[in-house]
């Protein structure tokens, strides 16, 4: 009898650990599967996209789009593709305007563009932003059959997609404009006056909102730089209080580094957002939006005077679905 009751318990325990092995086995493969697609959305947005110019003109005075914080109805908004001279692929510039979540745009509200023409490539094209717009956003869209309705039709079916994903994009393009300033200056100071980093950082990173890791500065002074540097994607953090913000950028030292950031218009609206979840929010909600022809990415546009920037953080794809770069231009 005690010979089977061993017996038994054996059994039992040999029974448990090959369960307990399938399920690491289990856990370890499910965890090969999802870990490449996690890397895969990391929010890095370090490819370079396509070039772009754009102003915006109101009341016969033209500003660079940078220097806009907002769209009124009557803007002229022109935007030149700008695009090396040996560009193989073929994108379709389109603007469209969107008026809201629950109410598909009209048709009349998108306007195409073909780069690869001469007459498109020197001399832009120009939108008027319509009466009753609430939002606008540009795609730039490889040439495919039925490029401009496939992609009138996705908009107009789940404008509400497309409402988030312009906003996400807005609020983490200003972001990412803050955490480039911020990194540039700490690069600079360190090259050229590394005495002065410890002040210099700390007051850039009060009025950029941000992180700032004061253990950098107990560290040898050649290490400080990389130390205020690491994890970008964390540095950036949202902004809570509105009125003490107002009181350090517009007052102070820090009303200097404000100017030296741009002097950008949209600062005053305080869209700030976390950098990283604006970002995910954004590619979550288009990479759930794809047709047999095309799937949409986002795209972080960083102004420089009169270009846009265009950052992505994942690879076009030029075979079915072919990638769509989305771009959110300034609320109306």
């Amino acid at each position: 009898m005690l010979n089977k009751t061993v017996s038994f318990r054996a059994e039992s325990t040999a029974r448990n650990l090959a369960a307990i092995r399938l399920l690491f086995s289990s856990l370890f493969a499910l965890w090969c599967i999802c870990a490449p697609t996690s890397l895969a959305n990391s929010p890095a947005f370090d490819l370079v996209g396509p070039g772009i110019k754009a102003t915006v003109t109101r009341d016969g005075k033209t500003l660079p789009l940078s220097q806009v914080s907002d769209l009124q109805a009557g803007d002229k908004l022109w935007i030149q593709p700008d695009f090396p001279d040996d560009q193989s692929a073929r994108y379709l510039l389109i603007v469209a305007f969107l008026q809201g979540p629950t109410n598909p745009p009209p048709e009349a509200w998108f306007t195409r563009a073909e780069t690869w023409n001469k007459e498109t490539r020197e001399k832009g094209t120009t939108v008027t932003v319509p009466q009753g717009a609430e939002q606008a956003v540009m795609f730039l869209a490889p040439e495919t059959g039925g490029d401009f309705s496939t992609l009138r039709s996705t908009v107009r079916g789940r404008p509400g997609v497309f409402v988030r994903a312009t906003a996400d994009l807005r609020q983490a393009s200003l972001d990412r404009t803050r955490l480039d300033k911020y990194l540039a200056e700490v690069q600079t100071t360190s090259e050229y006056d590394p005495a002065a980093l410890k002040k210099r950082s700390t007051l850039l990173a009060q009025t950029l909102r941000i992180k700032l890791n004061e253990d950098c500065f107990n560290r040898p002074l050649e290490q400080q730089s990389s130390c205020l540097t690491q994890n970008t994607d964390d540095l950036v953090i949202t902004d809570a209080h509105d009125q003490t913000l107002v009181a350090t950028l517009t007052s102070g030292p820090s009303s200097d580094l404000i100017v030296a950031l741009g002097a950008s218009p949209a600062a005053s609206k305080m869209a700030f957002s976390p950098y990283v979840g604006a970002v995910v929010d954004a590619a979550r909600l288009l990479a759930s939006l794809h047709t047999a022809t095309y799937q949409y990415i986002p795209a972080l546009s960083i102004p420089r005077k009169q270009d846009l920037l265009l950052k992505l953080n994942a690879p076009p794809s030029f075979r079915n679905p072919k990638s769509v770069i989305v771009v959110g231009l300034p609320p109306i």
